[in-house]
């Protein structure tokens, strides 16, 4: 990278952290499985050795998985292979397996031709090494994507917390926006399954705010944005990446984050807010990014939890070229396992969702 571009990005980190300070006493950004924002866990670390959620769950969220996720489980039934292989307090193995089952009608057909596929779209290993209690190691590898050409990826990253203190260092997401579930969401697509990058990260945390704050220091640091390139996987070289929490009460979260990207040319900026409303039964949550080049993506959802274990949800994704509107049900029947069934007026999606 240029002496010139160096000072460019600098220039424009230091003014990111400013405004993100601006920010702190009006926004948050909620991370991992936004939903249980509305039984007042305010962040991710709770349950995940990530401090933007997904991935391995520690032993509190397998737990949590088990006794509140979940429609016939229980607390025993969260630990891998249902608590039969425990071997805590120093190893544990983790994973996920997802098939999807997808028909949407193909738009460059006038006939309206419906295109079916069937796929393993998720596969992976993790493995944690916890040698305090304050210390974690955790290794992870998998394909992800269309088969028979998978994306192969592999996140790695060592973590210690030190109160409300976290420093993580590795091959990791970085905290951008609300890590959903759904990769496939436009929210995505910027920090999403795949584009795992090298970086350190410090996060701290307390009853009133947390604040994350990611240097990206080298790897995949962008994926293509819809079909325009913006700053690619492959020539990303640099970059930073911040977010804000604050829980305003109980069930209620706003937000704020920002990133920036280099490659040798050319520094990019995205930003982005969310908000999440809700109780025990029912809740909102939206996203709004703005990209470089008038593009954003929006992502927005109201949910129903009638019982434990059943969510019935009205998705809206947006891009500047598409809007879709999907009803979808998620059940949790018992621990580890989800199915999901998605239907808008273009695509009819179905997902199994086993985690080890």
């Amino acid at each position: 990278m240029s002496s010139e571009l160096a000072l460019r990005l600098a220039f424009k980190t230091a003014k990111i952290v400013l405004s993100a300070l601006n920010l702190l006493w009006l926004s948050t950004a909620a991370y991992g499985f936004p939903e249980l924002i509305r039984s007042g866990y305010q962040n991710c670390l709770s349950c995940h050795y990530a401090s933007n959620g997904g991935g391995p769950i520690n032993a509190y969220g397998r737990t949590i998985a088990g006794a509140h996720l979940s429609t016939w489980g229980n607390e025993n039934k969260g630990g891998a292979f249902y608590g039969l292989a425990d071997f805590a307090p120093l190893f544990d193995v983790a994973g996920d397996y997802r098939y999807l089952v997808h028909a949407f009608d193909d738009a460059s057909d006038p006939h309206g031709v419906r295109i079916h596929q069937r796929f393993a779209m998720q596969k992976e290993i993790s493995l944690i090494f916890t040698p305090s209690e304050n210390v974690a190691l955790v290794a992870s590898g998998g394909l992800y994507g269309y088969e028979p050409t998978d994306l192969e990826y592999r996140r790695y990253f060592a973590v210690v917390r030190l109160g409300g203190l976290s420093l993580r260092l590795g091959r990791f997401i970085p905290a951008f926006g609300y890590n959903i579930a759904d990769h496939t969401k436009s929210i995505k697509e910027l920090f999403g399954q795949g584009s795992e990058t090298l970086n350190g990260e410090i996060s701290y945390s307390s009853k009133w705010a947390q604040i994350t704050a990611t240097r990206i220091l080298s790897g995949n640091s962008s994926i293509t944005t819809g079909q325009r390139p913006i700053v690619s996987q492959k020539d990303a070289r640099d970059g930073v990446a911040i977010a804000l929490d604050i829980p305003i009460t109980k069930g209620v979260q706003l937000g704020g984050f920002a990133s920036q990207l280099a490659d040798n040319e050319t520094v990019q900026t995205y930003s982005g807010f969310h908000g999440f409303a809700g109780n025990e039964h029912v809740y909102a949550l939206a996203e709004y990014q703005a990209h470089p080049h008038n593009a954003y993506r929006a992502y927005g959802e109201v949910g129903w939890q009638p019982l434990r274990g059943i969510h019935i949800k009205a998705e809206y994704n947006a891009t500047e070229t598409t809007k879709e509107c999907f009803a979808t049900v998620v059940l949790y029947p018992y621990a580890h396992f989800e199915l999901t069934g998605s239907m808008s007026s273009l695509n009819r999606i179905f997902v199994f969702h086993y985690y080890l």
